[in-house]
Order: C-alpha cells, then structure tokens, then sequence
C-alpha cells in the first residue's frame, strides 16, 4: 500500500509540474525551440540545389561542298544535349539532323532515319536536342555539306546537360535537431528537477 501511495504521490507530482509549465512562459520558449528546429529539419530535407553534371565529347572532320560529312552525337533519357559546331568564319554549311536506330530484318542490319531538322549556318553555332519522357537515349546524325568555301575543318562538341540534387547541409539538419533536443531537454528538466516556485 506504501508503495502504490509513492507512486500515485510521484504521478500526481508530475501531473502538478506539467500544469506549471503549461501555464507557464517557458512553454512558448520550448514551442518556439521545437517549431524552429522542425523548421530547420524540414528546410534541410526539402530544399536542395541543382548542380549540372557535363558529360562532353567531340570530334573533327573535314566539311567539302560536293559531299557529306557525318558526325554523330547520342542523348540520354530526357536530359538536355547541347550540340555545338565551330568552323573558320566566311564558311557557310548546310546541315541536318536525323535520329536514327539499328535493328535486325530478317538476319540483315537495318539502319533507320528520322529527320528532325536542318538549317543553314555561317559561323559557329549549336542547337539543343531534348528526348521528352525518354527513359533510354537516342543517337542522331550530323549530315553537313559545305555550300560556300571549298573545304574547310569543322568541331563538333555535344554535351549532356545532367541536372543532380545536392547533399542535404549537415549543418542546418544538426542546428535543426540541437533545437529540437533543447526543447525537450527543457520539458524533462522542468517536470522532472526539484519543484520551483511560479
């Protein structure tokens, strides 16, 4: 009976604690620490910047005005691939573009086309290509023909624009937690230390 008497005797001693704090002004000093490092947390785990991967490659070859030079360039997924092509100034080129795929027919390799643009360019110049809800990449073709200047060299630079989630801050998340803690911190110490007088 003595030891059900301590028992109730301690629980109402923490109910009487819990009803001082509540009406308390600590309360809203403990609201206040556990609303902001939520806050924090919540901030750290939501927000997180973009960083661009470029993943680039290129080649070189010779543009004639009696025949077609092909450079090839592939995607990947949806991602954005920037195609850029640099030449000697005064030169013009006529170029295309085509996606193209390969495929067995009947035991034989088949190559198919899909044109997608072309354009006539008079010095350096890019273009953007972007596979919408493309899981897999592409592979596209570069036909260019040289229509002024007998022949002249040409640099084709494609890049694959990959957009990346950067690392949460550990330090806002630990700020966040720290204020958490103290808010707690300050409820056990309130219910739990020796009685204080309001």
């Amino acid at each position: 009976m003595a030891r059900i008497r301590i028992v109730e005797s301690h629980r109402n001693l923490m109910i009487e604690r819990l009803s001082q704090l509540l009406h308390s002004k600590l309360i809203y000093v403990i609201i206040t620490l556990i609303i902001a490092g939520s806050a924090l947390l919540a901030v750290s785990q939501l927000y997180h910047p973009i960083v661009y991967t470029n993943i680039s490659n290129s080649e070189t070859g010779m543009i004639y005005n009696n025949s077609t030079t092909t450079f090839y360039f592939t995607t990947d997924g949806s991602y954005i691939t920037n195609v850029s092509f640099t030449f000697p100034p005064g030169n013009i080129l006529h170029y295309s573009v085509y996606e193209y795929s390969q495929y067995t027919h009947n035991g034989l390799p088949v190559t198919s086309y899909s044109f997608v643009f072309q354009h006539n360019a008079s010095g350096p110049f890019s273009f953007n290509i972007q596979n919408r809800n493309a899981i897999n990449g592409r592979d596209y073709v570069v036909n260019a023909t040289a229509i002024s200047g007998n022949r002249f060299n040409a640099a084709m630079t494609y890049t694959i624009i990959i957009p990346n989630l950067a690392p949460t801050n550990p330090y806002v998340e630990l700020a966040g937690i720290l204020l958490i803690f103290s808010g707690i911190v300050l409820i056990v110490v309130r219910i739990s230390g020796p009685r204080r007088s309001e």
